[in-house]
């Protein structure tokens, strides 16, 4: 520790602000960015996905350009603070809802009057392209029999948005953010594998060990967690210090739960 260092960090001023030294542009993509993350981690919250656990995609819809790019630029910040395998960003919602329309019989029916069945019945049918048009402030031509043709704006239609399945959806402002919850064998083992290590680690706390101990770990598992301290045997040991990790029929140690099974862990430490 130099002589000149300050006691502690938590004790200094904060530094005065140098106006010449602000990026904008990167406060802005920060901003943009940590909503998208916000409204990720909330996602995870209401469907009981522990970040721990990897997802597949995270989907960030905005149908603003600028936004886009702003999200792009920091992807990658997204894909690890949501711990997912892909950032996919997109201007349309197609990926994550399905869109329906409704008319709007208080705004249509006076203009329509005895026409208004068959223009209710053309309004069901749009696709989700002819929707996202009409709330793009695009207008649309309906052809009606025995009628003039309907002039149709997004303010003559009701729109309801469904997510799909798996899919979890939250929005903010211009920024649409979807999980893909579903989760294949691969990632429910690695979250699994997230998860050991996370309990040989607080064993490790609880034992006093210091941060550079290596260990050696003997465990016993149930046959629905073992693939995952196979299949991610050297992540476990190389963010546990582990120099042996060895599977046994019985183990005398700690008994802890992981996801509703229950694993034994007998922790020693190396040298």
């Amino acid at each position: 520790r130099a002589s000149d260092m300050p006691e502690s960090v938590h004790l200094c001023d904060y530094p005065d602000v140098i106006e010449e030294d602000l990026d904008e542009k990167l406060e802005q993509q920060m901003a943009r960015t940590r909503t998208a993350v916000g409204l990720g981690r909330f996602l995870r919250s209401q469907a009981n996905a522990r970040t721990r656990h990897p997802l597949r995609t995270a989907i960030l819809v905005s149908m603003q350009e600028d936004v886009r790019e702003d999200l792009r630029a920091l992807q990658d910040i997204v894909a690890d603070e949501l711990n997912v395998k892909e950032v996919d960003i997109r201007d349309d919602e197609e990926a994550v809802v399905t869109l329906s329309a409704k008319a709007n019989f208080r705004v249509l029916g006076p203009r329509l009057g005895r026409n208004m069945k068959v223009a209710a019945e053309k309004i069901a049918d749009l696709s989700f392209e002819e929707i996202q048009s009409l709330r793009e402030g695009q207008a649309l031509t309906l052809e009606l029999d025995g009628a003039e043709p309907l002039d149709l704006t997004v303010d003559d239609i009701l729109i309801q948005r469904e997510e799909k399945e798996d899919m979890a959806v939250a929005n903010e402002g211009d920024i649409t953010v979807a999980l893909d919850l579903h989760r294949d064998e691969n990632l429910v083992r690695e979250g699994l594998a997230r998860e050991i290590v996370h309990v040989i680690q607080n064993i490790r706390k609880e034992k006093g060990l210091d941060v550079s101990d290596r260990i050696a770990v003997t465990y016993s598992v149930p046959d629905e967690v073992a693939p995952a301290f196979d299949q991610f045997r050297d992540y476990i040991m190389g963010e546990t210090l582990c120099t042996r990790l060895v599977c046994a029929d019985e183990v005398d140690g700690d008994a802890v739960d992981i996801e509703g099974h229950t694993v034994m862990f007998e922790i020693e430490v190396e040298g």
